[in-house]
């Protein structure tokens, strides 16, 4: 009998990480699924990504993906992209009475076979709980091989070392800056989709 009760307490006192907000991009940009005790806002754009994007059904999972033709995004560098506010973003907010920790933003990216120079290779995160002035995640976009569901590349980027993203209450907002390191081409070759943006993290009362 005490070697279940000391099992029960373990479990009952166990967190898991959970999906906060997952955006799968079918036919909108609203959240898919949020967890309870989470508001969450629709993608939005910085005013540095001239087209806004549409849907494609060349996807990861699920109906179609965010589909950008890049029109707008001449930064090559990302001090450029922050400049110009080329960056995709979207917003959460924890019910009052509650805090969150973060523990990892994923995403899934295609950036086409014959994408050329001026489609996005580069990507840096920031958030507003430092006001964007620190990254907590960056990386490379690499070309893809075809352009299949199973062509997409997971980009996963973890919060959990972030003190600021821990413990907190209120909202925040995450900006995902997006600039082609190798400068301008044809509009039809600079393409790339996004889908299956998802937040994880864990929920728990303030009291």
């Amino acid at each position: 009998m005490k070697k279940i009760i000391v099992v029960l307490s373990i479990l009952a006192g166990a967190v898991y990480a959970e999906t906060i907000v997952f955006y799968g991009f079918d036919d909108s940009c609203s959240p898919s699924s949020v967890s309870p005790y989470i508001v969450a806002a629709d993608i939005n754009f910085g005013r540095g990504i001239r087209e806004i994007p549409g849907f494609s059904v060349v996807k990861h999972a699920g109906k179609k993906s965010l589909f950008f033709n890049n029109s707008g995004l001449y930064s090559r560098t990302e001090k450029s992209a922050i400049g110009n506010n080329g960056f995709i973003s979207f917003r959460i907010t924890v019910h009052a009475g509650y805090k969150a920790n973060l523990s990892t933003l994923s995403f899934y990216i295609l950036r086409r076979p014959k994408a050329g120079a001026g489609a996005p290779d580069c990507f840096s995160i920031y958030t507003s709980r430092d006001n964007y002035r620190t990254s907590v995640g960056d990386g490379t976009i690499p070309v893809a091989v075809d352009e299949g569901s199973s062509d997409f590349v997971l980009q996963t980027i973890n919060l959990s070392k972030e003190k600021l993203l821990q413990s907190f209450m209120g909202d925040i907002e995450f900006r995902i800056y997006l600039w082609p390191s190798q400068g301008h081409g044809a509009v039809n070759t600079r393409q790339f989709r996004l889908d299956s943006l998802c937040l994880e993290g864990t929920v728990f009362s303030n009291k």
